[in-house]
């Protein structure tokens, strides 16, 4: 059987294009050009598709794989390729690179002068839908009054998101039942107005309508951010992955102790005793700036056994008896630049948490 070839017509004017020049701009920008031309090569054997077969775990690492490259640096280039619209994904295992046919030499002259009026009649939609949207957010500022209301062993990455659209946060007791307390404490003194609540067990309410988790208003919420984002040619992975990127990374872990019996009762105890009587300096060397005690009434919730000390570098760890089981929980909550530095933080901190524990028994 003879051979098939495949070649691409890489011109000069491939590197004047915008696109080429702002991803040749970014800290490991030629690589991420290079990484662009083998998914070209690669795709042409299937008239411009990539095809996820499931060989490894994710679509971006089987790329990494095909074109022997580092993961994370394919993912880089996905998302700038997704974003400036140089690929399309046709489905979860199906993406087309959109500028195979041109650099292939197959595109005709009346075929090119298609795609430049389909192009240019495209960015006059974005146009008007971006001055439209634009529009929108001006008639649908948020109420000066609204406010989002969190549990204080839920992460701080909504509630960083939320105090820079300028919300104020309040935080609660462990429970969807002190949130809503809150919606009637503020439709009774009018202070304030709930716009949402959450807690790290993966309850959400928005709107008063009930004062407990709905996962069904929940669930039509993922369905308008999914059109929000898919209308800018996004995932909702990749809308996650921005939203890191301008506000941090953060990782969280719950850590349970089983501890059975009346002698498992009394363990709990000593331990979280233990954890409030010591002056623990640090975790993960990292110094303990601040120590609650929520068993002494603070910040004007009433009296619970938990402890949460927060660390210099954003970081904190809460501790708290379940209320339900014969468990000790312990919840980590970092911030770093990116997950490995985020799981680092983590396993860390749990190494410290396990030596303490194992003092005290």
């Amino acid at each position: 059987m003879a051979k098939k070839y495949f070649w691409l017509k890489i011109q000069e004017e491939f590197f004047r294009q915008k696109e080429i020049k702002a991803l040749r701009k970014m800290e490991k920008g030629p690589l991420y050009i290079l990484i662009y031309q083998k998914m070209l090569v690669y795709s042409l054997q299937n008239n411009s598709k990539i095809y996820f077969d499931n060989v490894e775990d994710s679509f971006e690492e089987e790329i990494a794989l095909v074109i022997d490259e580092d993961v994370e640096d394919v993912k880089e280039t996905l998302l700038f390729l997704k974003r400036t619209n140089l690929i399309e994904y046709v489905s979860a295992d199906e993406m087309e690179l959109l500028q195979v046919q041109e650099l292939t030499g197959e595109e005709s002259d009346s075929a090119k002068r298609v795609r430049k009026h389909r192009e240019n009649k495209k960015k006059d939609s974005e146009k008007a839908k971006k001055s439209k949207e634009e529009s929108s957010k001006e008639e649908n500022k948020l109420d000066p009054k609204a406010t989002l209301v969190k549990t204080i062993v839920t992460s701080e990455f909504g509630a960083d998101i939320a105090k820079a659209n300028n919300l104020d946060v309040i935080n609660v007791l462990t429970g969807f039942k002190f949130i809503g307390q809150k919606i009637k404490s503020f439709e009774e003194s009018g202070d304030k107005t709930y716009l949402f609540g959450y807690e790290e067990s993966y309850g959400y309410l928005v709107g008063t309508h009930a004062r407990d988790k709905d996962g069904v208003v929940a669930s039509l919420l993922i369905s308008e951010m999914a059109a929000y984002y898919y209308d800018k040619g996004m995932s909702l992975y990749e809308g996650l992955q921005e939203l890191y990127k301008k506000y941090g990374y953060f990782k969280e872990k719950t850590i349970s102790l089983t501890l059975k019996g009346i002698e498992g009762l009394a363990k709990i105890k000593e331990i979280i005793t233990y954890f409030r009587e010591n002056d623990i300096e640090e975790f993960n060397n990292t110094k303990v700036v601040d120590l609650k005690d929520y068993q002494k009434g603070i910040d004007g919730l009433p009296k619970s056994n938990v402890l949460k000390y927060f660390l210099e570098d954003g970081s904190w760890i809460a501790i708290r008896p379940s209320g339900t089981e014969p468990k000790l929980k312990f919840y980590v909550a970092v911030k770093g630049q990116d997950e490995v530095k985020c799981l680092e933080k983590i396993a860390n901190i749990e190494a410290d948490i396990n030596k303490i524990i194992d003092q005290v028994k």
